[in-house]
């Protein structure tokens, strides 16, 4: 049975995506070249989707945000792997770190 992030089953230990380096490093925060596992297709309406999938990066983000493990997500998506969790993660990242933010005087 697949559950959706709002199903989550409680009660169940939580693992960690393993060890991130701080913001401060250089190295990439996934680990991952998300380009190798992502891409932006017609599936989903262009949204960015896990290769050989029809998985939204925005789906798994949502599955990290409420709470998931990464167990948790690899066995009820038997398809995925730890590395396209984290190209996601990187996905995101990236694309914030891409935002430009303007204020205007009050």
């Amino acid at each position: 049975m697949r559950w959706s992030p709002r199903s989550r089953p409680t009660g169940e230990q939580r693992t960690r995506f393993g060890n991130l380096p701080s913001a401060e490093s250089k190295q990439h925060p996934a680990g991952v070249n998300w380009q190798e596992y992502i891409t932006v297709t017609a599936v989903l309406a262009g949204k960015p989707v896990i290769k050989g999938t029809r998985l939204a990066v925005e789906f798994v983000l949502d599955l990290v945000s409420a709470g998931w493990s990464e167990a948790e997500i690899l066995r009820n998506y038997p398809r995925l792997r730890r590395e396209d969790i984290l190209a996601c993660v990187a996905y995101a990242r990236e694309r914030i770190a891409e935002e430009v933010v303007f204020t205007t005087a009050p």
